[in-house]
């Protein structure tokens, strides 16, 4: 049993018998601190799950399907009266043919019907990746809160994409991923027509 970085989730991995599988469920936010006890036919699995919208909790882990039960509550409480908008992933393929991740983060309230500003996160690493999980320090839906649209983009050389996506930003550290975010600035624009281009910010 293992944790992996994939494509903006920390999913759950099971080796063994061939090829790594990735356990689907939840198919959101990120594990962390996994723990497995018990023989190795009838494991017992925990750790503590997280996404965007839901802090920190300890969970049990079902090895058949990763499915999560809850063991704590103690952040979930607090944060149930909160206004947390899910977080939108969006893809698009770059002018160098890279699939690019995303996530738009969107301020408490939301209307579709209104226009809201874009501001663009930019990770800092490079070999870092915006995962939906969380973040204390830079805290998307905190950045989104006075009324910004956020928009978090996996450039090349962000890790959870695979080896060559993240070596491709090697002899390359500013115009290739400075393009890509520009390019995912327009494919939001197109995606979400929410966003109000005349007022944005990085």
């Amino acid at each position: 049993w293992f944790l992996a970085e994939t494509d903006g989730i920390v999913p759950l991995f099971r080796a063994g018998g061939g090829a790594a599988r990735k356990l689907e469920q939840p198919g959101a936010g990120a594990f962390t601190g996994l723990d497995v006890a018990g023989p190795a036919a009838a494991p017992v699995l925990a750790g503590v799950w997280e996404s965007a919208v839901s802090p920190q909790e300890v969970v049990r882990i079902d090895p058949a399907t990763g499915r999560t039960t809850p063991l704590t509550r103690f952040n979930s409480d607090r944060f149930a009266g909160i206004d947390l908008q899910p977080v939108r992933h969006f893809w698009f393929t770059s002018k160098a043919g890279r699939r690019i991740h995303n996530m738009l983060v969107l301020p408490p309230a939301f209307d579709a019907t209104k226009k809201y500003p874009l501001f663009m996160v930019i990770h800092g690493g490079a070999a870092n990746m915006w995962t939906d999980q969380f973040v204390i320090r830079w805290n998307y839906h905190l950045l989104g809160a006075p009324g910004y649209a956020v928009l978090l983009t996996n450039y090349k050389g962000s890790t959870g994409f695979g080896e060559a996506f993240a070596q491709a930003i090697q002899f390359d550290p500013l115009n290739g991923p400075g393009t890509e975010l520009l390019e995912a600035v327009d494919a939001a624009l197109k995606e979400f027509p929410f966003l109000d281009g005349t007022r944005m910010a990085a």
